[in-house]
């Protein structure tokens, strides 16, 4: 057996502490078999200690001079320091990229903002409000786009990786931008997408979900058109239940009462986002009645703060005359919409008046349009020239059009005369009021020179186009090449298409589509073909074969122009006409005042009026309805607020537009209610014609839209108008109420996989959500077994008999068990009955002599 090494038994323990060991077993040890005989062995010599250390050693030891080298110590304070630097520039470096992010996010740069993201998301930098700032800035670039036509795609790929970032946990929620986020897919029209990522939400906690979530995935699923109404009700309800907030549920109800109505309200949290989305769900779905009746709601809380989409809804929902009035109602109460809510307004209105059989109707809308311009002037909002050029251009909707070759005779031609002086001195008054020049106040008096085929008024403004140096842009070129051709003017339509090519070959851009198309038809009216046929071959290098051959179809083919209006077509009477265009004047020199003094005029004094017939009676006297409204807004149990001390200073507070509340609320009330008549005369017309198609057999005519301009007179008393406001307010089906308990089985089944949380306090079972099956869309009502919803009611629906004056006692026995009597009762009867039949005592007890009774046995 070989000999063991003769090593030290402190190896064993630890070669760096070898003093730990008896003396008599210290053995040297080389330094190389401390490497080999423990792992744990220090690579160098091991440092001497306090222990260890001698006291020459501790002499001998000397600090290095110079620039020696550092010791441990200060080469760890070198170090720290430099790694504190390099965290330093990094974090410097993160913060600037971090506000670059947000300040592209606040200026809507979506280009740096898709960039920057990457980077701050991959170092995880981004807290929910950088969540919020990049779905609102996201939802605002998009909604932009789709107002000026542009394309979508660009960026919806950028608004999926944002959503699965969220679903990843990549980016921290935040209910906003869950908002947003729905808004852009509704944009997008992108809904089945939108209605799987509102699936993913609505099975996530309170951090990813608030009442405005869900009032936009209601909104987004009433326009994907697969989710019943009731199905979006009951989401409605459930969101009411899971966020209480201050009594929402209260408060958003139609018979909701504020307790003081001459002041603002001043209670937080009430869903208005998720009110909007219900009354979107109630719109398209068809159910006007609730839609006002949540419009009605938002105007009792907000009068004058009422978000701009609830009254953009009903002016793309409803008719012409319901979306008018609607749109006066947010001018009165201060809220200034879109400018392209008055453009789309006034298309529909002269799109209207080409309908209507008689003039003065036509004339009551031309001075409505004017109407509405003055509001919206009134309300704070921006008229721009489209809207002047649209309301000039309106002027010939009130005659009819001619065909081609015909000018108009006797009556018809002085009221057009009229018509154009009219529209002349409004554009003069404008002008001189300081309103800025644009093309398209010229092009408005073009347009009317070539349909009213006036001559003279298109050399005229082209006169005062050439004085104002203005360049009136390709679009006014184009206006007076067809008013040219109306009025076959060759020689104006072969210098201004000789304008446009020179325009076109300066910038270096080829003639336009729509300019060959107009000179096309301008030529063919004008009789001037071959000119065109000239140009055609001239510049044939800068058409291509297309839009050649189309410009020959246009040019070759004859030009049919159908009649703008019904025949036969009513004129008005001449006192009448004069008695409509001083009206219209009057409005116009509101509006010149306005513009002159950049101020809005005060509306006690120079009011709008409310519908398209001014002259239009209320349903009841003023009075009456004074009285029925504090019926139905105020609490008989709650005492009004006490009045302001006699000489104390207190003035009630007012809305923008001058208003008190408490009497912007009243108008509202009976404007809604006026609008809620309006809206059940055109169902019951509308379902009169089913009616009548169904009966011929034939399909239902579109009739034309039913403008309410039909002099009525109405004279209701208050029993009447009470009543009639009962039915007008009360809704279709069973009344909605606070305390609803949900059947055991759903009659629909839900169009998300969403569970809604029940109160503890709710009454009745919770439903049995086990068996739904969760499917991202409602299956077929042919598939649903339809059941019962039972509904319990704080207030009942019926009359209850009125009580005696001794009410009975109460009876806390079962139903429909006997009532059973008491032992004193009980003793009294049997022994009634022993002095009748006697019968057999046993301990003191009566047993009476009946075989069905067995004797007590002791």
């Amino acid at each position: 057996m070989p000999l063991l090494p003769r090593t030290s038994l402190a190896a064993f323990v630890c070669p760096s502490t070898p003093f730990l060991v008896p003396r008599l077993l210290r053995t040297p040890v080389p330094l190389a078999a401390l490497n080999t005989q423990c792992s744990t062995a220090q690579t160098s010599a091991p440092r001497a200690t306090y222990a260890t250390q001698t006291k020459q050693t501790k002499q001998t030891k000397q600090k290095p001079k110079g620039k020696g080298k550092l010791s441990g110590r200060n080469a760890w304070k070198l170090r720290r320091a430099g790694e504190l630097q390099h965290a330093d520039a990094g974090m410097r470096e993160s913060a600037t990229l971090l506000q670059q992010f947000r300040d592209s996010c606040d200026a809507r740069s979506i280009d740096t903002l898709m960039d920057l993201y990457p980077t701050l998301a991959t170092a995880n930098l981004l807290d929910a409000g950088d969540t919020r700032r990049i779905a609102q800035a996201l939802h605002a670039f998009i909604r932009n786009i789709y107002l000026s036509g542009g394309k979508q795609e660009d960026h919806f790929l950028f608004v999926q990786r944002l959503v699965q970032d969220i679903q990843s946990g990549v980016l921290p929620p935040h209910p906003l931008a869950h908002v947003h986020l729905l808004g852009v897919y509704k944009e997008c029209k992108k809904y089945r997408e939108g209605a799987q990522f509102w699936q993913w939400l609505s099975e996530q906690d309170d951090t990813y979900l608030n009442p405005a979530v869900f009032g936009a995935a209601i909104e987004l699923l009433a326009y994907l058109g697969q989710t019943p109404l009731p199905v979006m009700e009951e989401l409605y309800m459930d969101a009411l239940k899971r966020f209480p907030g201050t009594f929402a549920e209260y408060h958003l109800s139609p018979e909701a009462v504020i307790p003081d109505r001459t002041q603002a309200t001043n209670i937080k949290g009430l869903p208005m986002l998720l009110l909007q989305g219900i009354t979107t769900a109630r719109l398209i779905n068809g159910d006007w009645k609730q839609a006002y009746l949540a419009l009605d709601t938002a105007l009792r809380l907000y009068p004058a703060q009422v978000p701009p989409r609830f009254f953009e809804l009903f002016m793309a929902e409803r008719p012409v005359s319901e979306a008018y009035t609607v749109f006066l109602i947010a001018c009165r109460s201060g809220v200034a919409l879109k400018p392209h809510h008055l453009t789309t307004l006034i298309s529909k209105l002269r799109k209207a008046m080409t309908t209507c059989p008689k003039m003065e109707h036509r004339m009551l809308i031309l001075q409505g349009i004017a109407n509405a311009i003055y509001a919206y002037l009134e309300a704070g909002g921006t008229v721009h020239g489209i809207h002047w050029g649209s309301f000039l251009e309106s002027f010939d909707a009130v005659l009819p059009f001619l065909p081609l070759g015909k000018d108009f005779e006797s009556q018809q031609a002085v009221f057009r005369n009229q018509l154009v002086a009219t529209a002349h001195k409004i554009v003069s008054s404008l002008i001189q009021a300081g309103l800025p020049t644009s093309e398209r106040l010229f092009t408005g008096l073009i347009h009317l020179a070539g349909s009213l085929r006036v001559p003279d008024l298109l050399t005229a403004t082209l006169r005062d186009v050439e004085a104002a140096q203005l360049d009136i842009g390709p679009i006014g070129r184009r206006s007076i090449i067809t008013a040219a051709g109306y009025l076959a003017d060759t020689e104006t339509i072969e210098r201004i298409w000789s304008q446009l090519t020179a325009h076109a070959e300066t910038v270096g851009e080829p003639i336009g589509y729509q300019d060959w198309i107009t000179v096309a038809r301008a030529c063919g009216r004008a009789g001037h073909e071959e000119y065109f046929r000239t140009q055609l071959e001239t510049f044939r290098h800068a058409a291509s074969g297309l839009v050649q051959e189309r410009a020959l179809s246009e040019l070759s083919e004859p030009t049919v122009v159908l009649a703008s209006s019904p025949r036969p077509f009513f004129l008005m009477d001449d006192q009448k006409f004069e008695r409509r265009v001083e009206k219209i004047q009057q409005i116009m020199l509101n509006i010149a005042t306005v513009v002159m003094s950049s101020q809005p005029l005060e509306l006690r004094k120079t009011p709008f009026y409310m519908f398209l017939d001014p002259a239009r009676p209320n349903t009841a006297d003023i009075k009456d309805l004074q009285s029925v409204y504090n019926e139905f807004t105020t609490d008989p149990h709650q005492p009004l607020p006490p009045p302001p001390p006699p000489g104390s200073y207190f003035k009630p507070p007012l809305c923008s537009t001058g208003f008190k509340l408490s009497e912007l609320r009243f108008q509202n009330w009976v404007d809604i209610i006026e609008l809620m008549s309006d809206a059940e005369a055109t169902e019951v017309g509308f379902k009169s014609r089913i009616d009548q198609a169904i009966a011929a057999g034939a399909r239902v005519e579109q009739a034309p839209p039913d403008l309410n301009l039909a002099n009525r007179v109405r004279t209701l008393d208050v029993d009447e108008l009470r009543s009639r406001i009962k039915r007008l307010r009360s809704p279709k089906t069973p009344p909605s109420v606070i305390n609803k308990v949900a059947a055991d089985t759903p009659r629909y089944e839900p169009g998300v996989s969403y569970r809604p949380v029940w109160p503890a306090e709710s009454l009745g079972p919770k439903p049995d959500w086990g068996s739904v099956t969760k499917k991202l869309f409602p299956v077929s009502p042919a598939a649903v077994t339809p059941s019962l919803s039972y509904y319990f009611a704080l207030k009942p629906t019926h009359d209850a008999p009125v009580p005696d004056e001794s009410p009975p006692p109460i009876s806390r026995r079962p139903l429909g068990s006997p009532k059973s009597p008491n032992h004193h009762e009980f003793r009294a009867q049997r022994n009634a009955q022993a002095q009748e039949q006697p019968g057999e005592v046993q301990d003191g007890s009566i047993v009476e002599p009946s075989d069905e009774v067995t004797p007590v046995q002791q």
